[in-house]
Order: C-alpha cells, then structure tokens, then sequence
C-alpha cells in the first residue's frame, strides 16, 4: 500500500484518539505506564509496518516522497519545522518527552501508532533506537542561488553529508548541493548528523553539477578545496554571492568541475595528518567564507 497523502497514513491519522487525562501518565509505574501507551494508541499495522521499512530504501523513499524520522530530536524539529507528518510510531516503554512529542503530533491530526519493541526495533536504522519515529513528506525547499551556497561533489559518507549541512545552516548558506556520489539526504545516518539542519536547509540533487553551476552561478565565484593548491584560505576574499565547492577525501574536486572554479584555496596545517576529514574541512572553510555574509 503507497505510503502518500492519499494512502493508509491520510485515512488513519483521523481516526486517531485522543485522552484528557494523558499529562498524568509520567506519575503511573513502568508496568501501568506500558499497559497505558497500549490503550491510548491504536496499534500499527502490520501492513504500515512493511511500507515503513521499505523506506529505508533510497528507492522507495523518493517514489513514495516520504522518509523516517528516528528519536525525539529529528521528530521534534520536523515538528517545530511545520513539516507534513505522516504518522507517528511509539513502543510500550516510551519515554514520557517522546509521549509529549507523540501528543503534540496528534493534536495536528497525525496518527499515532503504538507497537511492541521489538517491533519498533525493526522499524529503526540504529541498533539501540529511541523511544519514537514519525514518517514524514519530503521538506518542499530550494536552493536560493542569490546566496552563497556549499557543493558537495562525490561526499559519499552519510555523517559527513549530514555534518556538513548542519554546518551550512549554522553559518548562514542559502543550501547544499549535492552532486553525483553524494550520499542521500534523507538516509537516516545523514539526517542524525544533520541534528534537525536538514529541514531548515535546502538540499538539493544536481545529475550534472557543471551544468547547474552554470545555469545558476554564472558570474559568481566559485571556490574549490584542495590539498593541491597553492593560495591559502586567508588570502580568499570572497563576495557575499560564492559557492563553497568540497570533494571527496580519496579523490577531491572531480575534474568536470575543475574548469569552473574560480580558485583553489588549502587549509594550512602543521602537524603530520594527511589530510582533513572533509567535513572538518568544511566547517573551517565556511567558518571563513562566511565572514562575507557577515559584511554584507
């Protein structure tokens, strides 16, 4: 059964119930409180448990637009993100903020779903997961090509991604793109290291980043990193308007892209490393790009 607004979660999530007397579930006991989660949810679906776990599939996720949110802290940002929750998923031994969260999604009519944990296990990425998950649409964002962005071309770890736009959120970037090699956006270890980043943040895909960087960055400066280059990151003054370009740490900067990069800066160092994580990387280098964001 398609996991879309129109499918299993839209119906329902409005027959979904709700109790008055929810707030007074923390004081019960462990065995009265699990007893008390079963009753309060409707439980899930073995059929919605099958289209749940087939969204960790890169595949699935983007025919169905949906993807999984894992813990309080992903699903709590997508709420406060105003993102279209689909459903919501608990265990018996929840947590009572993880129940708070699971209130606070079904007074905006989502359902909510009870399942016993090993269920709920299976439904999860993590090998220890916390006590709640939600299935959500697809954040509707786009890259604003009239602000500095970040590139990414072949960044294949999922953490890095994930790190990297956590990073661009904190330092002001209009979005990420993404190119060929990149791993998924919306892959559950990407979206814990983005830690809630990935819903303020356009992140888009680009098939063929020389052309898109062409279509939408003519005229701007494009800045690339690489251990081969020979102007330092503090001899770089850039405009408000750049593209911070970061490569794979095996292969760097594909050479499609060489062309269009305005200059290549290095990070100095002086210790024996051979190289910086590219996600370490990228927090120094938009550390110091993003001065001109500041000055604008």
């Amino acid at each position: 059964m398609a996991l879309c607004g129109t499918g299993i979660f839209a119906s329902d999530r409005l027959r979904c119930r709700r109790s008055q007397d929810r707030r007074s579930a923390p004081g019960l006991s462990r065995e009265l409180y699990s007893t008390y989660i079963m009753e309060t949810f409707q439980p899930l679906p073995q059929s919605m448990r099958k289209d749940i776990r087939a969204l960790h599939k890169k595949a699935y996720r983007d025919s169905e637009q949906l993807f999984i949110l894992e813990g309080e802290k992903l699903v709590q940002e997508a709420l406060d993100g105003g993102l279209s929750i689909m459903a919501v998923v608990v265990h018996p031994d929840a947590s009572p903020s993880a129940l708070s969260i699971a209130d606070a999604c079904e007074s905006q009519e989502v359902g909510v779903y009870q399942t016993p944990l090993q269920h709920f296990q299976s439904l999860c990425d993590t090998a220890s997961p916390q006590s709640i998950l939600a299935v959500a649409e697809y954040p509707r964002m786009h890259i604003d090509y009239t602000q500095a962005i970040v590139v990414l071309d072949g960044v294949a770890d999922p953490g890095n991604v994930g790190t990297i736009i956590r990073t661009a959120d904190w330092f002001g970037y209009g979005g990420v793109l993404l190119g060929p090699g990149c791993a998924d956006r919306f892959n559950p270890k990407t979206l814990r290291a983005t830690m809630g980043s990935a819903f303020r943040v356009a992140v888009e895909y680009s098939s063929s980043l020389p052309n898109d960087i062409q279509q939408h960055l003519g005229g701007s400066a494009v800045y690339g990193a690489a251990i081969s280059a020979s102007t330092p990151i503090s001899d770089i003054v850039p405009p408000a308007r750049h593209a911070v370009v970061l490569g794979s740490e095996s292969h760097g900067i594909s050479s499609e892209m060489q062309p269009l990069l305005t200059s290549e800066f290095f990070i100095p160092g002086g210790g024996r490393a051979e190289s910086l994580n590219v996600a370490v990387a990228a927090g120094v280098s938009l550390y110091h790009f993003s001065a001109a964001l500041r000055r604008a």
